[in-house]
């Protein structure tokens, strides 16, 4: 004959109590009872082979965090090369970012900086934990008083925490290089379009550096005349200007050009094709160190953003901000890296006359 397995009525005229009580206890439920009588069950319960029902639980919400990144502006010129480039860069942070977020029990979701009124429904439908922003616009403080966030690489002075790139280091550590191997003349190049604080930062800096170095009086010279503010407008501009110099005055002809890696990639190309040579005539840093930096030719020497050690430090950040919303905000910079390739001469090193940049056709054939 089979053995029926025991109920809690067996179990509570074991313990001699009620079977309500039973069922309170063995349940887990919060019952006001004496300790002995509470022993007492149990007991009964394992002697009986009772065997308690598993206390189901509801599986916790994955927690979710949200990237905004940039979308890449197509479109200045016909090198989508450089374009295809950054959106590789923002996969590599968009990366380091996943990466961070899961050891710390996150997912990351990801979406582009655009369609405001959509960016914002898909936020509240997701119903995110937090979110590191990488994009530009206003939006920026609509996010940080409704979500934790953390801005990255991105100069900003609104109240939310951020991680950025020194921008300090990241305009004097190539400007020390360059003057180490004995580079005097050099021109900063920034987008003209791009009028933003990060811009006017570096810009600061860029003419403080001059400053302190006795070499206000060239750069001034050279923003005199236009071609301080040149970037992308065409490589044909800069080569007009840079030879009306060489026809004038050479100690008038920067020797070394600091710009972001768009730019120097757009213009080694361009001038090597009206015959300037790079970097003997001219030399190049870049900012960012794209993946395209390292198979121009010469390879570009540049600054890495470290970006690695941005995103772990923007996950940091956005958690810390989520277990503790009402510290104090934070700014934490990352120290570049220069990246040093060929695209820089030796000055101080016997080089072959640049005088040939006065003559060099402005349309290559």
């Amino acid at each position: 004959m089979r053995r029926t397995k025991p109920t809690q009525k067996d179990v509570a005229k074991a313990a001699e109590v009620s079977q309500t009580l039973v069922s309170l206890v063995l349940s887990g439920a919060p019952v006001d009872v004496a300790e002995a009588t509470r022993a007492q069950i149990l007991k009964a319960a394992r002697d009986l082979g009772y065997a308690t029902k598993k206390k189901r639980t509801t599986p916790p919400r994955q927690r979710v965090l949200a990237y905004i990144r940039p979308v890449v502006e197509r479109g200045h010129h016909e090198e989508h090369w450089i374009y295809d480039s950054y959106d590789q860069y923002y996969d590599r942070i968009q990366n380091y970012l996943l990466e961070a977020a899961y050891q710390a029990g996150y997912a990351l979701i990801v979406r582009p900086y655009e369609k405001t009124h959509e960016l914002t429904q898909w936020l509240m439908e997701w119903g995110v934990d937090g979110v590191v922003w990488h994009g530009h616009g206003t939006l920026a403080q609509w996010i940080a008083e409704r979500y934790p966030m953390v801005q990255i690489n991105r100069h900003t002075v609104m109240e939310a925490d951020a991680v950025s790139t020194n921008q300090e280091e990241m305009v004097r550590v190539p400007l020390n290089y360059l003057r180490s191997l004995g580079h005097e003349r050099i021109l900063f190049l920034e987008r003209a379009q791009a009028t933003n604080t990060l811009r006017e930062t570096r810009i600061r800096i860029y003419r403080e550096y001059l400053r302190e170095h006795g070499l206000l009086e060239w750069e001034a010279l050279w923003r005199t005349s236009g071609g301080f503010e040149d970037s992308l407008s065409g490589t044909t501009g800069l080569l007009e200007k840079l030879k009306s110099f060489a026809a004038t005055d050479r100690n008038l002809l920067p020797t070394a050009i600091l710009t972001g890696d768009h730019g120097a990639l757009y213009h080694m190309k361009h001038l090597a094709r009206c015959g300037v040579d790079i970097p003997e005539q001219i030399s190049f840093v870049g900012i960012d160190n794209i993946s395209a930096s390292a198979l121009s030719h010469p390879a570009l020497t540049t600054l890495d953003n470290c970006l690695d050690e941005m995103a772990q430090t923007a996950i940091s950040l956005l958690i810390e901000r989520i277990q503790h919303p009402g510290s104090a905000f934070k700014k934490l910079f990352i120290t570049p890296r220069l990246i040093v390739r060929e695209s820089v001469a030796d000055l101080k090193e016997p080089a072959p006359s640049s005088a040939a940049l006065s003559s060099t056709p402005v349309n290559p054939t």
